[in-house]
């Protein structure tokens, strides 16, 4: 449940512009207490193969993990240690190269393509209604209103389609 409400909350963070640098795995039993007993060898287990899906569900992002703790990071020397632990060598600031979440494409002198970044989304949940000079995108219930470029505001739009994480107008 919590690696498809990352999903969709990746999607939901892309339909509003916003570009994400990485993905923080919480609470990971280190593969070491798989040796302990079978109720610490299980959740190992069931983490590792959520992990996998992680890795799949954001290709490109980078990955931290932070440890199971007995309690949650409270204050400030707690978070630090928590960063430390988890970012390792990394730098948490380092920017991180994803594709943009609004490009517009010149195809010929009257022909343009506007796509959006909805990864994850399905054509199901996916609404797009041209009001004016906005395109609104609705994706579930969250909703947007893209102002259209000058460029495109005089276009008329002839179709859609969702392919490879990005809606194509």
């Amino acid at each position: 449940v919590v690696v498809a409400e990352a999903r969709r909350t990746l999607t939901l963070l892309s339909l509003h512009g916003y570009r994400v640098d990485g993905v923080v795995a919480n609470r990971v039993f280190p593969d070491g207490d798989a040796l302990l007993d079978g109720w610490r060898a299980g959740w190992v287990e069931a983490q590792r193969e959520q992990l996998e899906e992680v890795a799949v569900s954001f290709p490109g992002l980078p990955i931290w993990r932070s440890a199971y703790a007995a309690a949650e990071p409270v204050g400030l020397a707690a978070l630090a240690e928590l960063a430390a632990q988890s970012y390792v060598d990394d730098d948490p600031f380092a920017v991180v190269s994803t594709p943009d979440p609004l490009i517009v494409e010149r195809i010929s002198s009257d022909e343009f393509v506007m796509s959006v970044a909805l990864p994850h989304a399905e054509r199901r949940d996916v609404e797009l209604v041209r009001k004016g000079d906005d395109l609104v995108l609705t994706v579930c219930s969250h909703r947007r209103s893209l102002a259209l470029p000058s460029a495109l505001q005089r276009c008329v739009g002839e179709g859609a389609a969702l392919r490879d994480g990005r809606l194509r107008v």
